[in-house]
């Protein structure tokens, strides 16, 4: 008997199976009930020396495919009590049993926990390249509130250590309104003599909590999944069974966007997802569970629907609306806070807070980001991508050659303009500027050279700097049928809960990488001379504030138009997924005339560019600060800027 490891990650397996007789069984499912599910753990605490000095048995529940296991907190503690003393364990050992007390059980090694927050009587816990059976999780807000029956399954070991087959018992729960929220639910009667870790399952046999503390061996209540997100967002409990939320969707107006089914497998982690996700111990791949996701991120119509079933006193409250209302609505109180024509749009800048609360308003949850890279790119990951993004970068490219060929051909046509002093930045940075007077016609010749050229992209790639009502790119679509992952902005998926992100709100998305100049290429884009914090500048359809030291409106769009056209300009030289918890973007525009290129006042071919970006769109409820800035100046910078943070709902 031992353990069989195979990996075909063109079908999104990897799995770790018992074999018999040399011959490698199927590779066990996803998904399955809490009897699969269910697993024993064992830690062992040992001496400086090495000898084992305690160990401790509980039983677990498998989170995750790819071996996440939840697991009472209190077993992992270094503390010992041996022979009547306290002791610190100098190492630890933990094992994982699967299938337990069965003919196919297997013992697996195991990381000892990354996160323990205090006051969470659980935590999470990896097994190494695993393929093993999770089972669905449902927050207390599922169970009926007028009280019914859970059922609890555990799985205890002999005086020698061996884990027993599971068992179960249904259990009777008082009901309570604030049943929801609770992190912690009493048991109609107490249980005795059951295993820290047992597991507790409500509707559709999904896990609602486990039993991590005793009291003089008796099990009294038991923590709910309310505090799940408190210790890992490998998963994420959905709020209600499967038949409410089928209600659901047959009740609420507006209808629920369409959903789709993804599969579910193994992928390759992305290099940001894994910078992020400290739990992951390094692993190059992860596994998720078959789940649903929105075919269209949430709208501003659909967003305004769930505000207006929140409670008017509520909506009232300042702290409330920093928490639920879209940062990139009008002020509150208008009604609606956006024109008709942004009714489509993803509605940009919800708060943490608001996205999972409209997400539980329709039944659903946050997609975790796992979920979403495997929606968004496959099994492949970063090293596959849709075809399409190739035939961009191709189309970028082509655009930028003819471009820069023709600038030079213009240059040997008239040779002042490669003398110094003729052009802002040099010959090589397109678009020209030029700072004489005399030479303006080249700065007409070379923007209308490059619009010629850049307008087909513009036209071909539907405007692809800015965000578009849902589904208006058909060529962004996953091959599992899911729209706009990749160019419609950002998108809120549920956030590490430890450092280094302390469960502060995470975007996913995808970046557009420029190439550098060479030897070869010296050809670049004009640099925008912008000091930002960090983050790209972004496009003036984000502008939400200025200062009264920043630059004049007239400034402003000028800058505005020359950086659209640069940005669209610039050579791609691939992608990447990034993952980032920045909203916003403070930026320092140099005013007309202190540009540091500048000695003499601004360059007279930067009239060429007055006036609003050519492709300019709306993308927010509230007005673009253009009429007159800030009647108070203060410290800081002088723009802020959103990123376009959207987000659409799993299951």
């Amino acid at each position: 008997m031992h353990i069989v490891g195979w990996l075909a990650l063109g079908a999104g397996l990897v799995s770790i199976v018992r074999a018999t007789a040399d011959i490698p069984q199927q590779p066990p499912p996803l998904l399955g009930s809490i009897s699969d599910a269910l697993v024993g753990v064992e830690v062992i605490n040992r001496s400086k020396d090495d000898a084992v000095r305690q160990i401790r048995r509980g039983n677990g529940v498998i989170l995750r495919p790819d071996g996440f296991v939840l697991a009472p907190a209190a077993l992992f503690s270094t503390n010992m009590q041996v022979a009547g003393s306290e002791e610190e364990a100098a190492g630890q050992s933990i094992r994982v049993i699967v299938h337990p007390g069965m003919p196919n059980a297997v013992k697996l090694d195991a990381h000892a926990p990354r996160y323990m927050p205090k006051q969470v009587g659980y935590c999470v816990i990896k097994v190494d390249d695993a393929q093993v059976t999770a089972v669905r999780t449902l927050l207390p807000s599922g169970l009926r509130r007028e009280g019914g029956t859970v059922e609890v399954w555990w799985s205890k070991w002999t005086a020698g250590g061996e884990f027993q087959p599971v068992q179960h018992r249904e259990v009777p729960y008082p009901g309570s309104d604030h049943l929801g929220a609770a992190e912690r639910i009493r048991l109609g009667h107490p249980l005795d003599d059951i295993p820290l870790g047992a597991a507790v399952t409500g509707p559709d046999g999904m896990v609602v909590g486990i039993v991590e503390a005793m009291q003089n061996n008796r099990a009294d209540d038991f923590a709910t999944m309310s505090a799940l997100h408190r210790v890992t967002n490998c998963v994420s409990p959905v709020p209600v069974p499967d038949e409410a939320f089928q209600a659901l969707s047959r009740q609420q107006a507006p209808p629920p966007p369409p959903m789709v089914e993804i599969p579910g497998g193994r992928f390759l982690l992305s290099a940001a997802l894994s910078a992020q996700q400290p739990d992951m111990e390094g692993a190059a791949t992860a596994t998720v569970a078959p789940f649903r996701l929105d075919r269209f991120q949430v709208t501003n119509q659909e967003y305004y629907a769930y505000w207006r079933t929140l409670p008017e006193e509520k909506r009232r409250e300042l702290g409330f609306r920093s928490n639920y209302y879209p940062r990139t609505w009008a002020p509150w109180p208008t009604d609606p806070p956006f024109p008709a024509e942004l009714a489509r749009l993803p509605v940009l800048g919800v708060p943490l807070e608001g996205a999972q609360g409209y997400a539980a308003w329709r039944g659903k949850r946050l997609p975790t980001p796992y979920e979403w890279s495997f929606a968004a790119l496959g099994t492949l990951g970063e090293t596959g991508g849709p075809t399409w993004i190739q035939r961009y970068l191709a189309d970028r490219d082509m655009a930028w050659r003819r471009i820069c060929r023709l600038h030079w051909e213009y240059l040997h046509q008239h040779p002042e303009l490669g003398q110094r002093g003729a052009l802002l930045g040099g010959w090589n940075q397109l678009p020209w500027i030029a700072i004489p007077a005399f030479l303006r016609d080249a700065s007409v010749w070379s923007k209308e050279t490059i619009d010629t050229y850049l307008d087909p992209i513009w036209a071909m790639w539907k405007d692809p700097l800015y965000v578009l009502p849902v589904g208006s790119r058909e060529y962004d679509v996953s091959e599992y049928g899911v729209a706009d992952m990749l160019m419609n902005g950002m998108e809120q998926v549920v956030p590490y809960p430890g450092p280094p992100v302390r469960g502060q709100p995470r975007y996913m998305g995808i970046e557009w990488l420029p190439r550098a100049p060479t030897p070869a290429d010296p050809w670049t884009p004009i640099h925008i001379e912008a000091l930002t914090n960090g983050l790209p500048l972004q496009p003036l359809s984000r502008l939400y504030r200025r200062k009264i030291l920043g630059p004049t409106t007239q400034d402003l769009l000028l800058w505005s138009n020359l950086h659209e056209t640069a940005q669209m300009l610039a050579p791609l030289a691939g992608w990447r997924v990034f993952m980032t918890g920045a909203s916003e973007v403070d930026a320092v525009l140099w005013p007309r005339g202190a540009v540091p290129t500048t000695l003499l006042g601004p360059p007279a071919g930067l009239e060429v560019w007055q006036g609003m970006p050519r492709h300019f769109r709306r993308e927010m409820g509230r007005e673009i600060p253009l009429a007159a800035p800030e009647p108070h100046p203060s410290p800081g910078p002088q723009l802020y800027y959103y990123l376009p943070t959207g987000f659409r709902c799993a299951r």
